[in-house]
């Protein structure tokens, strides 16, 4: 034997040694488990206590942002004391801080499109929509005003529309701004209003049916505080019409949180803050409540909903009762529950990842989902290190079994081969690129591709 063909044996034998080692300590990851935090030290002078969350899960810029809302001013005091004006932009991969753009105060809702990389905003406390070309970072106000030119305020819910060229904006302050058109259409290209609509309450958020339809919780409607809230649609170039009432206690003065609408624009569930511990199922296409899915805990309060990608099930945060839980739509029974931390108020589902603001404790909490998996981590023991490129030798050569293949495409380009295994040895010894996400942490696959995880 030649000394170059005893190292390659040499070689060899260590791995399969190293490899057969491995085999014993294989571990599975799953559940809903909390992998790390945002941490939101506040941009403003005030606490950030942020609202809302959009993820860019387009897998370019492998961002996501949070509204840093602060607190609600008290009646008759400026907000600058009290409230934050700051969007705060993170790493999906490190969950740092990047950057920050300053907005208006007390910012409350996120729309991300991720096409064209904008980021809309809307701000309770003023009249104006923002802009933000996250390109280029720059940040533009957009006057909102009635039929009369008075401003409309109490600006909240957003909402593209089906055919993507103009932004639908919602208040939530009823009349107290003098008027009844509460909801409006702006036009992306020359940022002005295109239309307005009277619906007289409160509007926080809206979906979209997939044939352009606007579906409308509105909390107070007719701007009767005593009123239980009411489904509206708007049908594409009609007008808002009512759709069906959603039966709650009406003592505490409930409003619709949040809505969710199925891929097929058949189904809508919708959240209500205060009233009640359902979820409320509405059937889009005949007008009529389906059977409700009443969430444990005793909670009235239910904030922000999230459907899964694979919409057979629903994460829903309990507010006052710092709970997420899971529910399975197919039989409206709890799955999971998490004590998050306190005031859980928006969830994305989004990235194989769970992501929840806490209001009460500055930050956002990341949650992997019961199907994530970490890249570079063959092994499933949640470290990624060189027994991963030895166990993604043996899938290649030896026939060991993978037991989550996209953990083996370093590279995330749909193809497992000898390039992946080198790409983790690169990264681990000799300063290479890290692994594609989800890494550091556990995540889900951005890029829709052939490999899949079981699931």
């Amino acid at each position: 034997m030649s000394p170059g063909s005893f190292e390659t044996f040499r070689f060899v034998a260590v791995v399969l040694v190293v490899f057969t080692a491995l085999v014993v300590f294989t571990t599975a990851i799953g559940g809903q488990t909390a992998i790390g935090t945002i941490e939101l030290s506040a941009a403003d002078p005030v606490a950030s206590n942020p609202y809302s969350i959009a993820i860019d899960e387009s897998g370019g810029s492998l961002r996501g942002y949070v509204a840093l809302a602060g607190q609600v001013a008290p009646f008759g005091e400026p907000p600058e004391g009290y409230s934050g004006h700051h969007v705060a932009e993170f790493d999906l991969q490190t969950l740092e801080v990047t950057r920050t753009f300053a907005v208006g105060y007390y910012p409350t809702e996120l729309l991300l499109l991720e096409d064209t990389q904008e980021l809309y905003v809307t701000c309770s406390t003023g009249s104006s929509l923002f802009r933000i070309d996250l390109f280029s970072g720059e940040v533009m106000s957009i006057d909102l005003t009635d039929s009369v030119g008075n401003p409309i305020e109490f600006l909240s819910g957003l909402c593209l529309s089906k055919a993507g060229d103009r932004i639908f904006v919602a208040s939530n302050g009823g009349d107290f701004d003098g008027s009844d058109e509460n909801l409006v259409a702006v036009d992306r290209v020359s940022h002005t209003i295109v239309d307005r609509h009277v619906l007289a309450g409160g509007i926080v958020r809206m979906a979209v049916r997939p044939d352009g339809t606007l579906v409308i919780p509105v909390g107070f409607p007719g701007n009767d505080y005593t009123a239980a809230p009411e489904v509206w649609i708007l049908p594409v170039g009609g007008t808002p019409a009512f759709l069906v009432g959603l039966p709650v206690d009406t003592s505490d003065f409930p409003a619709p949180a949040d809505i969710s609408v199925n891929s097929s624009g058949e189904e809508a569930l919708i959240s209500v803050f205060g009233g009640s511990p359902e979820i409320f199922r509405v059937d889009l296409e005949t007008g009529t409540l389906l059977e409700s899915i009443e969430i444990s805990g005793g909670e009235y309060v239910q904030t922000s909903i999230a459907l899964s990608p694979t919409q057979d099930r629903l994460a829903v945060c309990q507010f006052f009762g710092n709970t997420v839980r899971i529910i399975d739509l197919a039989t409206g029974t709890e799955i999971s529950s998490s004590e998050v931390g306190a005031l859980p108020n928006s969830i994305s589902w989004a990235g194989g990842r769970l992501w929840v603001t806490l209001q009460g404790n500055e930050r956002v909490l990341v949650l992997a989902d019961s199907w994530s998996f970490l890249r570079g981590d063959t092994t499933a023991d949640g470290i990624v290190d060189i027994a991963d490129a030895v166990w993604a030798l043996g899938y290649l050569f030896a026939g060991q079994e993978i037991a989550c293949i996209e953990s083996a495409d370093i590279d995330d380009s749909d193809t497992v081969d000898l390039s992946d295994p080198i790409l983790l040895l690169g990264f681990l010894f000799t300063a290479g690129p890290p692994p594609a996400y989800p890494w550091p942490l556990p995540g889900g696959d951005l890029i829709a591709d052939e490999l899949d995880c079981d699931q």
